[in-house]
Order: C-alpha cells, then structure tokens, then sequence
C-alpha cells in the first residue's frame, strides 16, 4: 500500500522524485560503464522498477515508458536551455511534478 503522506506536499514529492532520478541516473551509468556485455535482465529489472516507481510518485498508473520517456526529454532539453547550472536532479523533479497529469494532494 502507498505511504499516503507522500503525496500531501508536492516538496515532498519534488524531493522524492528527485531521488529517483538520481538513483535511475547512478544506475544507467553503472550500466553503461559495465563495459560491452551489461546485464541486460538486471537494466530491464531496473527499467521496469523505476516505471512503477514513477507511476506511484505521479500519483498515474496509466504512466508508460514513452510518456515518461518524453517528459523527460523535455525536461532535459528545459535544463540545458533555461538552467544549466541547476542541479540536474532538482530542475527534473520540478519540471516533472509540473507537468505530468498527476492529481497530487
């Protein structure tokens, strides 16, 4: 069952996804820097948990890998434009909690 307390704030859930996006972002890179032969069942588990994870913070099971995909395109491509010295992780969580479709409390 959800912690319900968080989804009360969206600082709270800012910070949240926030550490998502970190720990995806530490993942991807120890995956990439694996050399050629990355675990590909261990990337596919991390992809799917991250997913269910966004779903949970969005507050949105209809969530899939696609729209997520390009929320954070956008996000990325915001940040470079508008913030490049913002941490990448803090303008992220922002921008997605502001533009995903979630009814967050």
């Amino acid at each position: 069952m959800p912690n319900e307390s968080l989804h009360t704030s969206p600082y709270v859930v800012d910070i949240t996804l926030e550490t998502a996006l970190e720990e995806s972002r530490m993942t991807y890179r120890m995956l990439h820097e694996s050399g050629e032969n990355p675990n590909i069942d261990y990337a596919g588990y991390c992809g799917h948990m991250a997913l269910c994870r966004f779903k949970n913070l969005l507050n949105d099971p209809t969530l899939t890998p696609d729209k997520l995909a390009g929320m954070m395109r956008r996000a990325a491509q915001q940040h470079h434009q508008r913030a490049p010295n913002l941490r990448w992780s803090r303008f992220m969580a922002d921008f997605i909690s502001r533009h995903s479709n979630a009814n967050l409390h």
